[in-house]
């Protein structure tokens, strides 16, 4: 014989007190109050390549993005030392054409009708040809990286992503930056950059210069030859 236990009618249980944040900011009821949290320590990185100008943290994509003091600390030059540092980005050569490849994905066309598949942007304007990523990367406000497609950011459909150069521009302080580099093959390197204020506030100038010679890898023998027979040795 089975028993049954008496049925009691049952109530829900209090509601807990409303509470509020500690700054007084009204809270809405049933919620749980929570103080702000303290400023955080991580530098924010703003990327302005986008239509919307937003942080790398708020961006859903992926982004990697160096200023002129990283570039030079990491010896960033061109987008060749760009893909050292990169993730996903590779660079090849061919001839004086660079192909560039973000994800794998990339265009192998260089004839004047070939179009890259990685978008490159220099202050706003898209770079319709692939012998513009041989840029040289100097007095910048940053350099940017956005892997994956772009859909049509920057003028064009980008179907492997965009690298996007912003130059510094110029403000009301006279000032003017400058190094000389030597190396090896007999390399020669100057760049350097003058901030000129025109008048007041109103129109300001800033020029930027790279200078670069270098010997090359290997010498021509015939092209030597040719000079000895000249000179009669």
């Amino acid at each position: 014989m089975t028993g049954l236990a008496p049925a009691y009618a049952q109530t829900d249980p209090e509601p807990e007190e409303e509470q509020r944040a500690t700054d007084d900011t009204p809270v809405a009821p049933g919620t749980k109050g929570t103080a702000a949290p303290a400023d955080s320590d991580i530098e924010a990185i703003t990327v302005t390549g986008k239509a919307a100008t937003g942080t790398t943290q708020a961006l859903p994509e992926a982004v990697t993005s160096f200023d002129q003091t990283q570039l030079d600390t990491l010896g960033i030059a061109n987008v060749d030392t760009l893909a050292l540092n990169t993730p996903s980005l590779h660079v090849g050569q061919f001839g004086s054409q660079p192909i560039v490849t973000l994800r794998g994905v990339g265009v192998e066309n260089l004839t004047a009708i070939g179009e890259p598949g990685i978008g490159f942007e220099v202050d706003g304007i898209h770079q319709g040809r692939p012998a513009a990523a041989n840029a040289n990367f100097y007095d910048l406000e940053g350099v940017f990286v956005e892997r994956g497609p772009q859909g049509v950011q920057g003028g064009r459909q980008n179907n492997g992503g965009r690298i996007t150069l912003r130059s510094k521009k110029p403000d009301e302080v006279l000032n003017a930056i400058g190094d000389i580099q030597y190396g090896s093959y007999d390399q020669f390197l100057f760049r350097g950059a003058a901030n000129i204020p025109v008048w007041d506030e109103k129109l300001m100038t800033r020029a930027t210069v790279v200078y670069e010679n270098r010997d090359g890898y290997q010498e021509n023998l015939r092209t030597i030859a040719k000079k000895d027979r000249d000179s009669g040795q």
